[in-house]
């Protein structure tokens, strides 16, 4: 077990290592917490800078601290853990956020645990967490050494996809675990959309304005794979991910530091373990929600890789119908005028129809087109994202119902208008084969007929 005033430094330089992030992708030069070399004994470091959080080779645009938030009291987040990094044998470096989910072990973001440069986990015996504490600056808290450090073996650094790693501890702790919720159904996906969710961490508190060494949190709703398709698209597979946050004001959200961090749900008067923080654009946009990876899509591997240490349970979900619900029915050949703003959609509901054109007047706007089974899978049956002013899609003519989005980019002005409908007169099944012709001739009466001799 490291000594617990190993990270004690943490204040030295926390702050420093996000002002010098904007320049780890200018130069290869490895810079301890001072500005300086590192020691000559690294022999037992992973130099390459990759795999840091605050010091690591994410693009800075997809960092996730706590914007707006408030200081998050140990009573209301005793599962809340910090993952740190050796450097070397007497510096360490804080790497993210995680949560304690049995008395050994630890969750996180795969991309925490992974050094993207090599693909390769990066070993465990250079990583060690920080338990028991909201706070990294007074030495209240209890450093523990890991035993393994395990990604999913699906973790895939393009895209963050199964963005979760598992961490045995060297010894248990007396500390109450967090829930995780067990494997939901497709059509009650847990969280869903409109939950009330809380996020914390110790990243940055505004974006490039350097880590917090006191533990954050920040009430953020849960989005729908509607609100949230548009932003990420192919990269977000509502299977294994979910959106938080984008309000329209903005000003709220994770960023930078906050990656693994939890993001909790209340559920029959406990706090369930709902999200991981994964990845986002920004910090704290406006309408730009932050992505989660689905913990309850992973309950069985965290069993598994646990030996049944940890045990998920059931809870109910909300079903993610609630912009359907509130969905603007959009009728063959009559236009609809409206506007929309950054970040945020329009969702119309058309039936029978081919092709769906949206002309943007003012600002930008994109166009998705959901048939019944694209819209279940999360993924467009066509994307229009056309300079302005049209947008076009055409698909074959159906009579499913069709969901349209509009996503705004700037504050615009539109009208979308459906058209090509089948003739309600004309049955899609008519068969304009003509009936077969009977070859065999009628028979004909022999007698003949009477002659009047009058």
């Amino acid at each position: 077990m490291p000594d617990s005033n190993r990270y004690g430094m943490l204040t030295y330089i926390l702050n420093k290592q996000l002002e010098l992030k904007k320049f780890l992708y200018l130069s290869l030069s490895f810079i301890t917490m001072t500005g300086l070399p590192v020691a000559a004994d690294t022999s037992d470091v992973d130099t390459d800078l990759s795999g840091f959080e605050l010091f690591n080779s994410i693009p800075a645009e997809n960092f996730q601290s706590i914007v707006g938030g408030t200081i998050s009291p140990f009573a209301s987040t005793p599962f809340a853990v910090a993952l740190f990094r050796r450097l070397n044998a007497n510096t360490s470096s804080y790497l993210c956020s995680a949560s304690l989910v049995s008395q050994r072990h630890v969750v996180t973001a795969g991309h925490c645990v992974v050094n993207e440069i090599t693909d390769r986990p990066l070993p465990a015996s250079q990583l060690f967490v920080v338990v028991g504490t909201n706070r990294l600056d007074d030495n209240s808290g209890t450093a523990i050494d890991l035993v393994s450090s395990t990604p999913h073996p699906d973790f895939e650094a393009d895209g963050f996809q199964n963005d979760i790693a598992l961490l045995e501890l060297e010894e248990s702790v007396d500390i109450e675990p967090i829930v995780i919720p067990a494997a939901s159904s497709s059509d009650t996906r847990f969280p869903g959309a409109g939950d009330q969710s809380t996020v914390s961490g110790w990243g940055e508190t505004a974006e490039m304005n350097g880590a917090s060494d006191v533990l954050r949190q920040v009430d953020l709703p849960v989005a729908s794979h509607l609100r949230c398709l548009p932003v990420f698209q192919q990269s977000l597979r509502v299977e294994t991910k979910f959106c938080a946050g984008g309000i329209r004001e903005g000003g709220v959200d994770a960023c930078a530091g906050d990656s693994g961090g939890p993001l909790t749900v209340m559920r029959a008067g406990r706090e369930v373990l709902a999200g991981i923080t994964s990845s986002g654009r920004g910090c704290a946009l406006p309408g730009i929600p932050a992505v989660y990876t689905r913990v309850s899509e992973f309950a069985e591997w965290l069993n598994t890789t646990s030996d049944g240490e940890i045990v998920a349970q059931s809870f109910e979900s909300i079903v993610d119908n609630n912009e359907l619900a509130a969905a603007v029915t959009l009728d063959d050949s009559i236009p609809i005028s409206s506007s929309v703003y950054q970040g945020q959609i329009e969702v119309y509901r058309i039936e029978q129809s081919d092709t769906i054109t949206l002309t943007t007047l003012s600002g930008d706007s994109d166009l998705f087109v959901y048939d019944e089974d694209s819209l279940e899978a999360g993924q467009p049956e066509c994307v229009s994202e056309n300079i302005v002013p049209l947008d076009t899609c055409t698909i074959e003519a159906s009579d499913s119902m069709l969901t349209a989005v509009v996503y705004g980019f700037l504050d615009s002005a539109y009208t979308i208008e459906a058209s090509g409908a089948p003739d309600p007169d004309q049955p899609l099944d008519d068969d304009p084969t003509p009936a077969p012709v009977d070859p065999t001739p009628a028979p004909v009466d022999p007698t003949p007929a009477p002659v009047d001799p009058t």
